[in-house]
């Protein structure tokens, strides 16, 4: 089964399943990343979810909330372990780049923050703990603008901008304009700027939710 997959600038595109990870090339030739297997076995971690960065490095975020790093020039992996302290193990992990090249991670446990300059993980700000304690994170997307729009299991859809507040898209019962019930799945943005939503687990009352974003000069 194929847990996540990512594609590069050069066309490659990489494959993360449950029997390891792999490689199709641009004319179609799929490889084995054999070196993946004996990297996990010592960590003891599983990779969750899969992206590709600038260089065409490849990122991995694991079960346990920590992050691996592939050069497959070199064929080598380097690991950022998370604190214990924020150690949950989960197999919905994901993450994604900021326009920085910074990395975003969505975790059963809440969000993190990798600086990759500083090779460290940074706890979220204080000031919007009260949404974003332990809230159950299934995606993150980085639209064109920065923002960063983060769904969740229960807490809605939360946008987060820099220097600005949280804000949180979820189900009313007397609005009919308000998001579909349910958790997101999924959020990615149209090629207008605007940002569709699915959602699940309530049957046929969830579905797609489209949030239009207005400028203003």
């Amino acid at each position: 089964n194929v847990v996540s997959m990512a594609a590069d600038r050069k066309n490659n595109v990489w494959l993360l399943s449950y029997k390891g990870m792999y490689k199709i090339s641009p004319d179609g030739t799929l490889g084995m990343v054999k070196a993946m297997d004996s990297f996990f076995k010592q960590i003891k971690s599983f990779p969750t979810d899969i992206k590709t960065d600038q260089d065409d490095r490849v990122w991995m975020i694991t079960t346990f909330g920590s992050l691996c790093e592939y050069d497959p020039v070199k064929e080598t992996f380097s690991y950022y372990d998370t604190p214990e302290k924020d150690k949950t193990e989960a197999y919905g992990n994901n993450l994604n780049f900021d326009k920085s090249g910074n990395i975003w991670l969505g975790t059963s446990n809440g969000l993190k923050y990798f600086d990759r300059q500083k090779k460290s993980f940074l706890l979220f700000p204080q000031t919007y703990k009260n949404q974003l304690k332990n809230a159950f994170i299934n995606q993150i997307c980085v639209d064109s603008f920065g923002t960063v729009w983060i769904g969740t299991l229960s807490e809605g859809i939360i946008r987060y901008e820099e220097k600005t507040i949280l804000q949180s898209y979820t189900y009313q019962k007397d609005d009919k304009k308000s998001f579909t019930p349910g958790w997101a799945n999924n959020i990615i943005e149209t090629t207008g700027g605007n940002i569709l939503v699915s959602t699940v687990g309530q049957a046929r009352n969830s579905g797609l939710n489209l949030l239009v974003i207005l400028l203003f000069p």
